[in-house]
């Protein structure tokens, strides 16, 4: 027992700081990339590819030098890691543009945390190694399912424990002396194991569990390597293309982000902790379900809810995140259920490791590069759904063990291979539609974007739809007579068209709008006026331009400038806009960086004195009134609360909108106060929060304000 503990806890702190770094360094570089779930994806890709450096690292050390060497080189790279403490990415590294976001990310996270992220990948398969040679009659890769309950640990405890607490200096500090405590474990292994070196082999037979026999010591074949790769492969392809699915061409809801990766450590938990776990015939059941139910909700889901004639889109929403989160649990635990059987004796658990590292580094590189290269939609969910499914089947048909091994009993066969083919036939058909339903489609890093239409038989009516990751950013009617009516949630009667409404009938007025959409804000521009936008994704201002004509009907003298916002205005001279219109939280998952204390700086120092800070606040999972109030208050700043109706009409939605300066008397023009609700109302909602504490670069909580 005493042997065992410090191996098993340098590899549970090992793990666990291994995925509390992931959070922590990508909310760190958000506001330099303009927030959205591209990247984390392209993050994730870094950490897989530095996870299989790490196991390659492990696999070549235990293989080609002695104990003594190994001990020796692996302190030096902990001491070495140790010495570039803190892992705070250089202010000096934020993007100068837009372009390539992904090359630029991998490239700011290897100079930031790199090498501290390297050294804690090593520790799983490395001290596994050890631990198999001082300890006998005990199952290494059970520590491989401690690892992965550590990170789990660490994934939930980050959104509510860790963020909540502690500002971001405050967790990379507290990180930082949890990396120093686990180099002295680590060295402490390294030392041990010197210490307990015997000459000749190492390797210690293994037993698998109860009832089964001795593990051939024979080296795996060919087959059997490809195998392990392919599966750890499915797995990593249906994690990411999952996640994109859900967070982006789903909803992009809050901590959603996080789930499936806890859903994915999960199964790689229980099925590397004994194999009785993963009950086959139960899970190729499942499984068998899952991927069914999965086409099924890509296809038909909104029909079946029609038939049923359920209208909410909230449930189907719901109903759509829960199934393909199961399945993903099923599959998961299908790979890894057939990845931890085909699990070799101990002397190659160094290369089984390094293979399975392989195979996930390759599916984050196919989802995070090579996909959005290559297909206009979330295609990779597909291609995931039919990897895995086809695995499974080769994973049963090769074991001699298995009720459907070798293609008996042959009537099983015919089924699963039937239903194969109709699985591939009806994911085609859902590729095709989407491809084919929308007049323009698109994908680059910022996620899928289209262009839909409506009402076509109706001239009146007739109208374009700009929609980004299921989020709509804006709409025009095709008629002569109504293209250059403001729409959606820009109204002349919402808190954005009562501004303007106040303004000065003589021009000019100068304009700033942080998020283009389909540039409806345009409308209101005049002869002399001059609007400024801002938008970081290109497809959208590409899109604006040529399928849309509010820049071009405008007046008002266009500029748009391609990039993050915050970056931009941050380096910009001061512009001294009469308005400032911040539309960029329609979505769930905001940017945050463009809602904190050193955001609200850089706006009021590209306003003028008396002019006027418009945010748009309408959000159906957060609540950012106190955000934006606590704001205020701190930067002293008169405040009007709008919310206006919608118009079916004129395609005008629904809105909320805070309208922020410091010429109270703006604030008293009967058209704002026609739509501004009282102070008393504000209270009442701000004591809903209690003490509520202002949101920094330093320091923000999304679980405060998500609504129940």
């Amino acid at each position: 027992m005493r042997t065992k503990l410090p191996f098993a806890l340098t590899i549970l702190l090992s793990a666990f700081l291994l995925f509390l770094i992931q959070p922590l360094i990508a909310k760190e570089i958000l506001p330099w990339f303009g927030g959205g779930p591209g990247i984390w994806t392209t993050c994730m890709l870094f950490f897989q590819t530095l996870l299989l450096a790490g196991y390659a690292y492990a696999h070549l050390v235990i293989r080609r030098l002695g104990p003594r060497t190994q001990m020796m080189l692996h302190v030096m790279l902990l001491i070495a890691a140790i010495l570039l403490l803190p892992v705070t990415p250089a202010p000096d590294l934020k993007p100068d543009a837009a372009d390539h976001p992904a090359l630029r990310i991998l490239l700011l996270l290897f100079s930031s945390v790199g090498l501290q992220y390297f050294v804690l990948a090593t520790t799983a398969p490395l001290l596994q190694a050890w631990f198999s040679r001082a300890i006998s009659g005990y199952s290494a890769y059970r520590l491989y399912a401690l690892s992965n309950v550590g990170s789990i640990i660490a994934l939930a405890a980050y959104p509510f424990v860790v963020e909540p607490a502690l500002t971001l200096r405050a967790q990379e500090t507290a990180w930082s002396w949890g990396f120093a405590l686990f180099a002295a474990a680590s060295g402490a292994c390294a030392y041990s194991q010197w210490r307990r070196a015997t000459t000749g082999d190492p390797a210690v037979e293994e037993r698998r569990e109860i009832g089964r026999r001795p593990v051939d010591e024979a080296e795996p074949s060919w087959g059997v390597k490809a195998l392990w790769f392919a599966l750890a492969a499915g797995g990593s392809v249906m994690l990411l293309a999952v996640t994109n699915h859900v967070c982006q061409d789903i909803a992009v809801i809050p901590l959603l982000w996080v789930v499936p990766l806890v859903l994915y450590l999960l199964t790689f938990a229980i099925c590397f902790d004994r194999e009785r776990w993963y009950f086959r015939r139960f899970f190729a059941f499942a499984f068998v379900i899952a991927v069914a139910m999965m086409s099924v909700t890509l296809h038909h889901l909104p029909q079946i809810l029609t038939a049923l004639e359920v209208k909410s889109r909230t449930l189907e929403l719901r109903l759509e995140i829960g199934v393909f989160l199961a399945a993903l649990f099923i599959c998961c635990m299908v790979c890894h259920g057939e990845l931890a059987r085909l699990k070799p004796a101990s002397r190659y658990l160094t290369s089984f490791y390094l293979l399975v590292s392989a195979g996930g580094a390759a599916g984050g590189l196919f989802v995070a590069l090579v996909a959005p290269f290559l297909f206009d939609i979330f295609l990779e969910l597909h291609l995931g759904i039919l990897l895995c499914a086809t695995l499974a089947l080769v994973a049963w048909f090769r074991d001699r063990t298995w009720s459907l091994a070798r293609g008996r009993p042959r009537w099983a066969w015919i089924c699963l291979v039937v239903g194969l083919v109709v699985l591939g036939e009806s994911l085609r058909r859902h590729a095709a539609h989407e491809l084919t339903g929308p007049l323009v489609v698109t994908r680059n890093f910022y996620g899928v974007v289209r262009i839909v239409e409506r009402e076509a038989h109706i001239p009146r009516r007739h109208r374009y739809i700009l929609q980004q990751s299921g989020m709509t950013e804006g709409l025009q009617f095709s008629s002569e007579r109504m293209r250059r009516i403001p729409t959606s949630y820009y109204g002349r009667r919402s808190g954005v068209g009562a501004v303007f409404s106040n303004f000065p009938a003589e021009p000019p007025l100068h304009v700033g709008a942080i998020g283009l959409g389909v540039g409806t804000v345009a409308t209101y521009g005049r002869d002399g006026d001059t609007f400024r936008f801002y938008d970081i994704n290109p497809a959208i201002v590409d899109l604006a331009r040529t399928r849309f004509t509010y820049l071009d009907d405008s007046p008002a003298t266009i500029t748009v400038v391609l990039g993050d916002a915050r970056i931009a205005l941050e380096r910009e001279p001061p512009q001294n806009f009469d308005l400032l219109v911040v539309d960029a939280f329609g979505g769930d998952a905001i940017p945050l960086h463009l809602l904190t204390q050193e955001a609200f700086e850089i706006y009021l120092r590209q306003l003028k004195p008396d002019g006027v800070l418009a945010v748009h606040t309408s959000n159906d999972s957060l609540d950012l009134t106190p955000v934006i109030a606590t704001l205020a208050e701190h930067f002293e700043l008169d405040i009007a609360w709008t919310q206006s109706r919608g118009d079916q009409r004129f395609a005008v939605v629904y809105s909320e909108w805070f309208l922020l300066t410091r010429n109270a008397a703006f604030l008293k023009a009967p058209a704002i106060l026609a739509i501004s609700l009282t102070e008393r109302e504000l209270d009442r909602r701000l004591g809903e929060y209690g003490d509520f504490r202002i949101w920094s670069d330093n320091y923000s909580n999304l679980l405060q304000v998500l609504y129940d």
